[in-house]
This record gives structure tokens, sequence and C-alpha cells, in this order.
């Protein structure tokens, strides 16, 4: 979930997009690119947070070892179903996943989508990969493994 100044930021950031396109530019332009967070920043606040090493999420994501490394290093983006299995992984709530899937720029889970309310359900009842996945089977909608 945004923080209370984040939140303010991105109020007055949607209204520069909207009244002046120009003047949101060259505040972009003068902003650092380390002020704004990164996939692979979030991941390793999340790896903290909830007390898991990248060994522990690649043996519970079952993505193969290389990638989930790619991933956490920056040099590869993941794709939608790597960034659900990760959070799953790690035990992360709705809006840590939701977080995780805006930063890695592959659309959020929306309730509307069967598939998508499914996962969102799994994740809010705590349930696990290989949980999530044999419901998602169970509803006849597609694996995430």
């Amino acid at each position: 979930m945004l923080q209370e100044d984040e939140l303010k930021n991105t109020k007055e950031l949607m209204e520069l997009v909207k009244t002046s396109p120009k003047l949101f530019g060259d505040i972009m332009l003068n902003h650092e690119v380390s002020d704004y967070v990164t996939l692979q920043d979030y991941l390793q606040s999340l790896l903290d947070k909830h007390g898991f090493s990248v060994t522990d999420v690649v043996r519970i994501s079952l993505l193969s070892k290389s990638y989930v490394y790619q991933i956490f290093s920056g040099d590869r983006m993941p794709s939608r179903d790597s960034v659900i299995r990760i959070g799953l992984a790690m035990n992360c709530d709705i809006d840590e996943i939701q977080h995780m899937l805006v930063l890695a720029q592959t659309g959020i889970l929306y309730p509307k989508v069967r598939r998508d309310a499914a996962i969102l359900c799994c994740i809010s009842q705590g349930f696990h990969l290989i949980d999530t996945n044999d419901f998602l089977e169970s509803i006849e909608e597609r694996s995430l493994i």
C-alpha cells in the first residue's frame, strides 16, 4: 500500500500529467533515477521483510535459478505469472503483489477477470503456489506452473 506522502506525490504527479505535459517533463528530468523504486529494490525489501533468501524463492517458486537471479539483479524483467509466483513464494499479500506487478509493468490483477479473481482469492486466503495452482486447475483456468 502506498504511504501517505507517496500518495500525495502520486496525486500531484497525476495532476501535472493532466494539466501540463511540458511542466511534468521538466520535473521528471530534474529528478534522479534513484528517487524512484525499482522492481529489484522492492523485491529486496520484500525478501528482508518476509525473511526469505533468493535461494528460497527459487526453490518455492519452481522457477529456474538463473531466471530468478536475473530478475533480482535487474538483468531481466519477469513475466506476469512469474511475478505472481515470486510473490506467492514470499508469502506476499495482495498489495505487495499488485505493487510488484506495477513495477514489472505487467498489469495488476483485476477482479473482473475470472483467473485474476481466483488468484486474488487465493492470495487473500494465504494459499501457497501449489495450492493456488491446484485451485486454478480445479476451475479450469490456466495454471501458474
